[in-house]
């Protein structure tokens, strides 16, 4: 008897997935993306991006349907579709002289054709020819990101070329050696299992360190999935509720522990680097030290986020 209902709970399961897979691909499409480079390789090309609400009568069904799906937490808000068109062929049947209105016709054509919704304009991101020049042409911060990076690989560089050709029975340049890539990799895969007892023993905090890192990196290269046009949302929506999921979605919770852990080995190595020289002792003066190495360490790293923000101003 109890293998029937295991038999029944599962049918009943297939058959609820495989209705609310039909009604998902009954909706409009969340985002459709035409080739841009080819639209625009045409003379005459033009091509325009956007989002669009979806307007529907009293009641509507389906307008219901998706209206509910866009409530549950992990799907994206499908009441808004986004479009990006090549305006010149997609939409050569509509007769506007402007393009944005060509485009949002167009838009509300193939909507109202083939679902029967209405599609309002919620913001428009551009309209571009072939012959539109640049919407951000390089400016002194653009050309002032790529000199300091160019100098950062310019020290890596001579940093390395240094290490190799330097004599190893001399003490090295430490402002040299400091760039070198190999010396760098030898100090971050270093166990120091002959060093101070009292850093090795920190090892295993490190190496949580490691791994919340890698985390919070792949945490970012989710955001880039989430924030563009996707083929299948669907997918992501899914994968979203996965167990795993739960690292990506809760990542302050990681962020404040990594940060609970770097102020901790800070206090540790500070409190060690004074017992060196008592006399000196750990004053408020050693503040603007730790600040900048912090600064110095962080900003190769952060830069490009750096910039991104910068240029987004």
């Amino acid at each position: 008897m109890g293998v029937l209902w295991f038999l029944f709970v599962i049918l009943a399961a297939g058959k609820a997935l495989e209705l609310k897979n039909q009604q998902y691909h009954q909706m409009p499409q969340l985002f459709q993306l035409d080739d841009y480079e080819k639209c625009l390789a045409n003379g005459r090309g033009a091509f325009c991006l956007g989002s669009f609400n979806l307007v529907a009568p009293p009641n509507n069904r389906l307008f219901n349907v998706i209206q509910k799906i866009s409530e549950e937490r992990y799907n994206f808000n499908h009441t808004r579709i986004h479009r990006g068109y090549c305006v010149s062929s997609r939409c050569s049947d509509v007769e506007e002289v402007s393009l944005r209105r060509k485009f949002v016709k167009c838009v509300k054509n193939i909507t109202q054709t083939h679902h029967g919704f209405d599609a309002k304009l919620s913001s428009l991101d551009y309209c571009k020819t072939s012959k539109t020049p640049p919407s951000r042409p390089i400016d002194g911060l653009d050309v002032a990101f790529i000199y300091f990076s160019g100098l950062i690989l310019l020290m890596n560089v001579i940093g390395t070329i240094y290490d190799f050709a330097r004599n190893p029975d001399h003490k090295p340049n430490r402002y040299l050696i400091t760039w070198s890539l190999v010396e760098s990799w030898k100090r971050l895969a270093n166990s120091y299992e002959s060093g101070n007892p009292r850093l090795t023993s920190l090892n295993p905090i490190n190496g949580i360190k490691a791994f919340f890192m890698i985390t919070i990196i792949l945490a970012h290269a989710m955001f880039a999935l989430h924030s563009s046009y996707i083929q299948n949302p669907q997918f992501m929506e899914n994968a979203s509720r996965l167990p795993l999921s739960t690292l990506f979605q809760n990542g302050y919770v990681i962020i404040q522990t990594f940060i609970m852990l770097s102020s901790f080995l800070l206090a540790y190595n500070l409190l060690i680097n004074s017992e060196k020289d008592p006399k000196k002792g750990l004053t408020l003066r050693s503040l603007p030290r730790v600040i900048f190495n912090r600064i110095a360490r962080s900003v190769t790293i952060d830069k490009p986020l750096i910039w991104r923000i910068a240029r987004a101003v």
